[in-house]
């Protein structure tokens, strides 16, 4: 998928800080099936995955709690990163996506921070308008954590 996107180079640059929230293998199986026309389209494949990284490195300790943060797509709106009561962590995407954190902190080195996620994002605005909507002072530029009180992120 990163081929087929063109993001091999971008990953591999060695200077670049990342955080990378990987969808494992049944995640992308579940919404190829609803979606096979993003996935066979580079360009959209390319805004999905980089909906997945944000521009900083971030260990499970260091994730935000109840914010929006911008990715590496400027087009979308920021992801918002919640925490359920049992702990877990929580991504939820403007177009309905939402996945949980299931392995934390795997390939961690200086520049690059690897989450693994049970579900795939999808690039969107938030109903209430995501963070063009917070108001002054609150603008999320990209790898900027905006808090919020929305949207629900319980099991």
């Amino acid at each position: 998928l990163v081929t087929d996107a063109g993001l091999i180079d971008f990953l591999n640059n060695p200077n670049r800080a990342l955080t990378l929230f990987v969808p494992d293998n049944a995640a992308w199986e579940a919404f190829n099936a609803t979606n096979p026309a993003l996935m066979s389209n580079p360009a959209s494949l390319r805004n999905i995955l980089l909906l997945h990284l944000l521009p900083s490195t971030l260990t499970s300790a260091a994730l935000p709690q109840g914010a929006l943060m911008r990715s590496f797509n400027d087009q979308a709106s920021p992801i918002y990163i919640g925490k359920t009561s049992s702990g877990t962590v929580r991504l939820q995407s403007a177009a309905g996506g939402d996945a949980s954190v299931s392995s934390a902190d795997l390939g961690r080195t200086c520049k690059a921070a690897v989450h693994v996620v049970n579900g795939v994002l999808n690039p969107g605005e938030w109903p209430w308008g995501g963070a063009s909507r917070l108001g002054p002072g609150h603008r999320c530029g990209p790898g900027q954590v905006a808090r919020v009180g929305q949207p629900d992120v319980s099991p």
